[in-house]
């Protein structure tokens, strides 16, 4: 099933909404397929609300897709008063509705259209035409080369994304606007992440290094040095105090001390590069995987850092990892062009995912863990309905 997105603007970098309402009947075996990427596909990642998906191609560009998600009440309501504000006497509440329906990007655009064919007023339609307009006003900046990786900042305001091109984009996840553009001083960036209270950005690239940024100033806060090989992957600890990254080639998994950016420990990988890092939402495990195609555990609860058990079963390399938002399932995406499902509490397999026809290079929980999203370099994203693997005799089965 694919869906149909609408190509807003022909800019490098362009901005694609589906409407995928077939999303919520897609089924074990039948996954949604998003399809528009001119070349692979690197990256993928869900903003925290859910309601919007992000990717990143080969073909140098971002794409965002609208997703549905439920809205609450209060803020249906919300959005009433301020479609009702754009006739309001004062200007002051005119230009305060204006500003925060724009905020809310394409996600009130429907609203916005069927308000202008219900309103008598001509003043009121000619605001939300400038609206309208203004929505669908083309991203004048783009990456030069592929991109790597991306992600979502905790409120969901910006959205990151590396490059082949040295640079880290800031991009307003709401417009699709760049906000600011870093010069990551390192080639390729291989991977970024925001701390959880998304004040600070790191980045690992080809040269060796982890790099600190200030996101609201996009200036170098510091530059963590150790790794002997490109780093390919980083993550911070949910509290904020630690942040980890893969050195790749030098087989090293480092632990950094966020309080004065100094090493705290080191892990070494058996006989291969370490591609991809992952901490469990409690932060009491570490997960990390590589080209030697077997997951690697850790429990931090009880700073045993040697690993203390594997998960095996991919034959290629794993390229991405992700804990589901309870902590009870590990995704891996492998090189083999499958994802597989790992139920945590007994290192069982739960399902073999295969529907991509090449490596598989990034995987994502929806934030209510009933989505899981998957890139591959087929120029494809998948869209797979894990609920129904949780209805009797689903789990563990393959598509």
């Amino acid at each position: 099933m694919e869906s149909n997105p609408l190509m807003l603007h022909r800019w490098k970098v362009v901005v694609l909404f589906a409407a995928l309402g077939s999303c919520a009947a897609a089924t074990a075996r039948e996954p949604v397929t998003l399809s528009g990427h001119g070349g692979g596909v690197y990256g993928v990642c869900f903003s925290p609300d859910g309601s919007a998906l992000a990717t990143g191609s080969e073909d140098n560009t971002v794409r965002l897709w609208q997703l549905p998600v439920a809205i609450g009440r209060g803020e249906q309501q919300r959005r009433r008063q301020l479609i009702l504000d754009l006739d309001h006497d004062s200007f002051g509440v005119r230009e305060r509705a204006s500003s925060e329906l724009a905020k809310l990007g394409r996600e009130v655009e429907p609203v916005l259209r069927e308000a202008l064919q219900a309103t008598p007023s001509v003043e009121v339609r000619a605001r939300l035409r400038r609206l309208l307009t203004a929505l669908r006003a083309p991203v004048e900046e783009h990456h030069r080369a592929e991109v790597r990786c991306l992600a979502f900042s905790p409120d969901g305001r910006l959205l990151a994304s590396g490059s082949k091109d040295k640079s880290i984009k800031l991009w307003n996840a709401h417009t699709g606007r760049a906000v600011a553009t870093i010069d990551g001083r390192s080639g390729t960036i291989w991977s970024v992440a925001f701390s959880p209270d998304g004040s600070t950005l790191a980045s690992g690239g080809m040269d060796h290094s982890v790099r600190l940024w200030n996101v609201s100033t996009g200036r170098l806060r510091a530059t963590l040095q150790g790794h002997a090989g490109p780093v390919h992957s980083v993550a911070f600890s949910p509290d904020g105090e630690t942040l980890v990254s893969a050195g790749s080639f030098d087989r090293t998994v480092k632990f950094w001390n966020l309080a004065n950016g100094e090493p705290k420990a080191a892990l070494e990988a058996d006989r291969s590069a370490v591609l991809c890092v992952a901490f469990s939402p409690d932060g009491n495990t570490l997960a990390f995987a590589g080209y030697e195609g077997t997951i690697k555990l850790c429990n931090l609860a009880t700073d045993r850092l040697p690993p203390i058990s594997s998960l095996s079963g991919h034959a290629g390399t794993i390229r991405s990892l992700a804990f589901s938002p309870d902590g009870r399932t590990l995704a891996s995406a492998s090189e083999d062009n499958s994802v597989k499902l790992w139920q945590l509490g007994t290192g069982k397999p739960l399902a073999d995912l295969k529907g991509h026809s090449r490596p598989v290079h990034s995987v994502a929980f929806s934030p209510d863990g009933r989505t899981l999203a998957t890139a591959s370099l087929d120029g494809t994203v998948k869209l797979w309905n894990l609920a129904a693997r949780r209805e009797p005799g689903t789990a563990g089965q393959a598509p």
